[in-house]
């Protein structure tokens, strides 16, 4: 079996894209959310004249993400079985689960006074990054071998599994549900020329049930029916899209810079955004923060990114960890 070691811009647009979604518009507001209450009786439904259009794109940042993941995996010879486990694994905790654990710890530390063990299973936004070491230590030994229908036969497996215990609350029915999106980044690099032959049916599917989703809204009949088709539709035609943006960007220096340091910035962002959120409360008050959501929200986006860069890439720098 052939390995492909190429880099692919449109994919690492697809991340940045992704990433830069969550923590700009999903990390940037939910402070003011109830379920987080860093601002005191804040007031969510503010961002809610923006939610009609927000709400479609944030439903495809963590499919997105897995989905990439996947595919690149497959695209770097990462599961084939000419691999070595012990180097393969000790890739993966150095990229994945060394960071999730460490600074899952320190947020933890910041944020509840002490260390408990959900920093070994993702501290609050790193679950994401815990989820993708499970996937990668999984896929190692159910996928090796790479054949499409082991592929297909894990995918409807999970997908059965999944639907069989969605009455339940359970948490392993996120990890089945952005592990198909996983799964399904591998097959599409295996049969990437063969996907590529129906580009227009996804747009045209998507155009479909993104007009039912907001049919949907309009009607009061809620958003979830058809929310995991809408994602396979829109996902494919969003990285159609990219493929010929990413063309035209990717020889820009700062195209690098966001791409070498998305991952950092994910891990950093909401360390640095709670550390600002707990300065402005205790410096200009909750009431100001109420009263100015959405000029609070832009300014900390405007700080805390370049924070989350440039401790990026001082990490980078010592190589004590790979991000």
């Amino acid at each position: 079996m052939e390995k492909i070691k190429k880099y692919r811009a449109d994919m690492a647009l697809g991340r940045i894209l992704a990433i830069y979604w969550v923590v700009l518009i999903q990390h940037n507001f939910a402070p003011y959310h109830p379920d987080w209450a860093w601002v005191g009786n804040g007031q969510y439904f503010i961002f809610d004249r923006v939610l009609d259009f927000t709400s479609y794109i944030t439903l495809l940042t963590m499919p997105l993400c897995f989905f990439i993941s996947g595919f690149i995996l497959h695209k770097t010879g990462g599961l084939y079985k000419e691999s070595n486990f012990l180097f393969f694994c000790i890739n993966k905790v150095k990229r994945l689960y060394v960071p999730c654990v460490l600074f899952g710890s320190i947020f933890e530390l910041i944020y509840n006074g002490k260390i408990s063990w959900q920093c070994l299973i993702g501290f609050k936004h790193l679950w994401f990054i815990s989820y993708l070491f499970l996937y990668f230590i999984v896929s190692y030994f159910l996928l090796r071998n790479m054949t499409i229908l082991k592929i297909v036969g894990v995918i409807l497996g999970t997908l059965v599994l999944r639907t069989l215990l969605k009455h339940y609350d359970l948490p392993v029915l996120g990890i089945m549900t952005y592990y198909i999106w996983f799964l399904s980044g591998i097959l599409v690099a295996k049969k990437e020329d063969m996907f590529h032959q129906y580009d227009k049916f996804y747009f045209i599917g998507f155009c479909f049930f993104y007009l039912l989703k907001i049919f949907q809204i309009r009607i009061g009949g809620g958003t979830e029916k058809g929310d995991f088709l809408y994602e396979i539709f829109a996902v494919f035609s969003l990285l159609k899209i990219l493929a010929v943006i990413s063309n035209k960007i990717k020889k820009y220096k700062v195209f690098k810079l966001l791409d070498e340091t998305s991952y950092g910035v994910y891990i950093f962002h909401m360390i640095f955004l709670y550390i600002f959120y707990s300065i402005f409360k205790n410096v200009i008050g909750e009431q100001y923060m109420i009263e100015n959501e959405v000029v609070l929200t832009s300014i900390l986006a405007i700080f805390t990114v370049p924070f989350s860069i440039i401790s990026t890439l001082l990490l980078q720098q010592t190589k004590i960890l790979k991000l």
